[in-house]
């Protein structure tokens, strides 16, 4: 069966309500699943209702995910007063590792009330540094701690039913460019990244992680001008060949200034395709999200190899889906901000 070349992209949008042209772009089966940002969320009801509308556009066709980046500290689309506040990753590997996991999973638990059944976490950049851009929103600067952190919040999370997404791969590290703005360069060279980097993402791989991020850096020994995002080297010679890993490969957003003065966004998400990645987000214009869409299709009609990737990466996405919650039918208030979870947030500190 040849899928449309959509159902790679996933998409942002404005707003607290669905808009009418996504509606119908999710039921003709050319949208890969949503990410909801802080401008989509006004209260937990609204969020559980506009997941629900989401999914019953997509009903026939599995389960949409309807992801969200929910880390705790300064990254957190879900907050206060509806929803519990977690310290930031580097406070929370402080606690041990049955609190660490507690803390996943009550994020989870209030992620899945509202009807999110991805989180674009954890981290698992390895920073020793609170000045760089990922600061403490790494767990640890030491590799194995970061990797044992990091893993136990990930069972915790997904034992409340939401999958989690670990980035940024190879390791964003202590890259002192935010990539919002600019390309930032690799934390050394390549074999510090295979040392220092790479290996908490190995083992998380090994335990069995449904989803990785890959980031938009630059390592010059892999491609002297492209982000890892579109480096065939990193994508499949590193993370599908070398480390094995077959699930879902996802970009991080295709219109941040790391790609985008350099690429546009349709030529990006080409480039993704071939070097591995399955799910590309374009997060802010629909414009963006229909030129990469459009070039996407013109490349699969133009190339029977790129049609052989598209077809791969869609049963990637299929195979993730069908392993995700659909919403819940209605709102548990006992679900967010509970005892518990305001203790277990205490318990990791401010």
């Amino acid at each position: 069966m040849q899928h449309h070349p959509g159902k790679l992209i996933w998409r942002g949008f404005d707003g607290t309500r669905l808009p009418g042209w996504l509606g119908t772009l999710i039921g003709q089966g050319r949208c890969g699943g949503i990410v909801l940002f802080g401008r989509n969320v006004e209260d937990p009801g609204q969020v559980l209702a506009l997941s629900r509308e989401a999914s019953a556009r997509h009903e026939g066709r599995g389960v949409l995910p309807v992801a969200v980046d929910q880390e705790g500290g300064r990254v957190a689309r879900l907050r206060e007063p509806h929803f519990t506040a977690f310290p930031p990753a580097r406070r929370m590997a402080e606690a041990a590792r049955g609190s660490i996991e507690a803390a996943g999973r009550a994020m989870g638990v209030e992620m899945a009330a509202v009807g999110i059944n991805m989180d674009f976490a954890p981290v698992l950049d390895v920073q020793e540094s609170m000045d760089g851009v990922i600061g403490d929103r790494a767990f640890a600067g030491d590799q194995e701690r970061a990797a044992r952190a990091a893993l136990a919040w990930l069972r915790g999370l997904e034992s409340s039913g939401v999958a989690g997404c670990v980035k940024h791969f190879p390791g964003h590290g202590d890259a002192s460019c935010d990539s919002h703005v600019d390309l930032p360069l690799a934390d050394g060279d390549m074999e510090r990244l295979r040392s220092r980097h790479i290996p908490p993402f190995r083992a998380a791989c090994e335990a069995g992680t449904r989803a990785v991020m890959v980031a938009h850096l630059l390592v010059p020994e892999a491609d002297a001008r492209r982000p890892a995002s579109l480096t065939p080297g990193i994508v499949d010679t590193i993370l599908r060949g070398e480390i094995g890993f077959d699930g879902l490969v996802v970009t991080d957003d295709l219109e941040m200034g790391a790609v985008t003065r350099r690429h546009d966004v349709a030529e990006a998400a080409v480039l993704a395709v071939e070097a591995g990645c399955d799910a590309l987000l374009v997060c802010a214009t629909r414009e963006s999200q229909e030129a990469a869409v459009d070039a996407l299709a013109r490349e699969a009609a133009r190339s029977p190899s790129f049609r052989d990737r598209v077809e791969r990466s869609t049963a990637r996405l299929e195979r993730f889906a069908s392993t995700l919650s659909p919403p819940p039918a209605s709102l548990q208030p006992g679900l967010l901000r509970s005892e518990t979870h305001l203790r277990t947030a205490g318990e990791l500190g401010d």
